[in-house]
Parts: C-alpha cells; sequence; structure tokens
C-alpha cells in the first residue's frame, strides 16, 4: 500500500473514532440513565404510585403491560385504527376494531367515542368507562374510542355507522383532550387536524432528496448530542425536550378559539345525527389533571405539565362556545357536560395527565349514568 493512502486511512480512521466513540458512548449512557430514572419516579415505580395501592393492582398492570396490540391500519376518512388484536386483558375486534365491552352490543345499545381514555388506556377490557356503565345499569354498550382521535374523526366514525343502517339509543362523546393536544400543536397551521397529519403528509411528499436530508438531521444529532450535553453542564443550555411538541394556543388566543369552534361545531353535528335516528346525545368535555382539585397528584412525573397552560385557556373557551350555541339549540346546549370537576377530591386514580386507572373509568361512568337518568 503506498504510504500516502496509508496515512489517509489512519487518519480517516482517527477522525472517524473522535466523531462515533463519544457519541455511542453517550448513547449507551443516556440508555442507563434514563432506565434508572423511570424505575425511580413514582409513576414508572409500581411499588410507591398510589394509583395502584394494592399487590393485585400492581400485579395486573404489569400484564398488562404485556399486552403490546398489534399496530394500527390507515383508514379513509377516519386516519387510522388499532388492529384487531387478541390479549389476556386488551382485546381489539372486528369488524369495527374496537375494544371488547362487557355487555357489548352494537344493536340498540349506548355507543361511546372518544381517544385513549374512552379506549381504556391503563385499564383491562371490563374496567373502561362502557364497560363499567354496562356493569350499572345493564345496558348494553358499544366501545368506538382509538387512542389519538380527535372529535372530527368520532363525528366521522358515528356518520360511517349510520350509513351503515346501525342506529344506537344513545350516544356519548367524551372529548377534549386530543382536541386541545393536537390542534394547538405548532406545526399544524390549520385544522382541524389530526395526529398523524405530518407522518401522513411527509409519507405524500417523500423523494431521495428528503430521505437524505432527514439521515443527515438524524446523523448531525447523534453526533452532536454528547457536546449539547457537555455544554448544558456549564450552563449553556437547550430548549427542553417537549413530549407532545411545541404548543401555541397559550400565545396565540386565537388558534385556541379555533379548536374550541371546531370542537363544539363536531359536538353539534353528532347531536343533529344523533337525533336524526331518535337516539340520546351527550358530550363530555373530559377531566385533565391540571383541572383537578384537592387531589394527590405529585406522584406524576413533570414531563407534561408545560401542557397546563393550554388547557387552561382552551377549555374555558370550549364551554363559552357551548353557551353561544344555546340561541340556536337550549336541547343541545343542555346535552354537553363540563366532566372537568369530576374525579376532583377522589383518591389518585391519574397515571398521567388525562389517563386513569380502572377506578377512575368507574367513578366518570357513574357520572355519566347519573346525566342520563336525570334526562
Amino acid at each position: 500500500m503506498r504510504p500516502w493512502l496509508r496515512v489517509g486511512l489512519v487518519n480517516v480512521g482517527v477522525l472517524s473514532a473522535l466523531l462515533l466513540v463519544p457519541a455511542i458512548s453517550f448513547s449507551f449512557y443516556k440508555s442507563i440513565k434514563l432506565s434508572r430514572q423511570q424505575e425511580q419516579q413514582p409513576h414508572h415505580n409500581l411499588n410507591i404510585n398510589p394509583a395502584y395501592p394494592t399487590e393485585a393492582d400492581r400485579e395486573l398492570v404489569q400484564e398488562m403491560s404485556l399486552d403490546k396490540g398489534s399496530g394500527a391500519e390507515y383508514i379513509s376518512f377516519l386516519g387510522w385504527k388499532n388492529n384487531p388484536f387478541v390479549g389476556k386483558h386488551t382485546n381489539v375486534q372486528p369488524p369495527y376494531n374496537t375494544r371488547l365491552s362487557f355487555g357489548q352490543n352494537i344493536d340498540s345499545s349506548h355507543w361511546f367515542f372518544g381517544g385513549s381514555t374512552m379506549f381504556g388506556t391503563g385499564a383491562s377490557d371490563f374496567e373502561t368507562i362502557p364497560s363499567h356503565y354496562s356493569k350499572i345499569t345493564g345496558i348494553p354498550v358499544f366501545n368506538f374510542g382509538q387512542s389519538g382521535w380527535v372529535s372530527r374523526q368520532s363525528l366521522n366514525q358515528l356518520l360511517n355507522l349510520l350509513a351503515e343502517g346501525e342506529n344506537p339509543d344513545s350516544v356519548t362523546f367524551y372529548s377534549g383532550v386530543n382536541d386541545v393536544l393536537v390542534g394547538c400543536r405548532s406545526e399544524y397551521k390549520q385544522l382541524p387536524v389530526h395526529q398523524q397529519q405530518q407522518r401522513i403528509s411527509s409519507s405524500l411528499k417523500i423523494n431521495a432528496s428528503s430521505v437524505i436530508a432527514a439521515r443527515l438531521k438524524n446523523a448531525k444529532n447523534f453526533l452532536i448530542a454528547p457536546y449539547v450535553a457537555i455544554a448544558g453542564k456549564f450552563g449553556v443550555k437547550s430548549e427542553p425536550a417537549k413530549v407532545f411538541g411545541g404548543m401555541v394556543c397559550s400565545s396565540e388566543p386565537e388558534r385556541a378559539q379555533k379548536v374550541a369552534d371546531h370542537l363544539v361545531a363536531n359536538w353539534y353535528a353528532a347531536y343533529l345525527l344523533s337525533k336524526s335516528v331518535g337516539a340520546d346525545f351527550t358530550a363530555i368535555l373530559q377531566p385533565v389533571v391540571f383541572h383537578s382539585a384537592e387531589i394527590k397528584t405529585d406522584y406524576l412525573g413533570q414531563e407534561h405539565n408545560y401542557l397546563q397552560a393550554e388547557y387552561a385557556l382552551t377549555y374555558p373557551l370550549i364551554l363559552e362556545e357551548v353557551d353561544r350555541y344555546c340561541d340556536i339549540s337550549f336541547d343541545f346546549c343542555e346535552s354537553v357536560i363540563d366532566g372537568t370537576g369530576w374525579l376532583d377530591n377522589s383518591e389518585p386514580v391519574y397515571i398521567d395527565f388525562c389517563h386513569i386507572t380502572g377506578k377512575g373509568n368507574q367513578i366518570v361512568a357513574a357520572e355519566i349514568v347519573g346525566i342520563y337518568r336525570n334526562k
């Protein structure tokens, strides 16, 4: 081998080592540190998490974590749905790819719509809100909740079902969290929008140059990560990671108002569709931990706290928009319920800022039962 070539290869090897060894070592260190931090945090450490007070509760949670699901598939006009899945505590069944419920029956039953909280994240099949509702009332139910769905997707699902000739006795929309969580995202400029908007849009635009650019960006972030961390130790702080990305409603009231306008319009459309087939309708503004008073929540992590300002501004606007609809339809106005205080003063039931345990679902279901019994 020629001397100049040997020297060149040695230099390339040394440079590669200087770039890769710190990055690889730091990546390994982060994975270990993150694992230890999660074990130390109360909401990850089941032994000290008050939402799971008994050994049986903790064993159930560990068993439920083994039901990983089988992904999701794209569905026109709905965005996506969970794929069918058979598990010990979580079962998703065709033809609508919906969560199994106690007392399940689609005909002349009570239909429930919403996102992952209605789907029952954090609870077993028979501990979801629809299942508890059926246990209390004996009324058959059907759970159309899907993880990540906003109210427009639930509205589209209701429309599809009615077009297929299915008819409910009553319809409940349990909404708010995802409409704010998605509608307030900084990268989305137009409403309505769902959680996978950016991903689907990027896939449609994909080409060789975009793939190369994305890979180069990932490589750059990987290589500079240890140096960013070192800079942070000396007071040079980078923007903290945000679980759900940047949010703008708290700084842009006009965006918050649009989120409120779209949510209430979707509720009203669902109300009209329900009434057209003789079904009762209720829309519920669902609770979040930020609005709960006098309950123990210090066991939760801090990664969602930056969302508090988004809900603090947008939730009141939603209720104000409902009031404006009273001039259009007083019956619709009376059909919208503020459920944000339902979990106040309860025992610890939150497992994050919006998802709740089976006990929490039981409390919510009892409140819904009371609404329909008082109509």
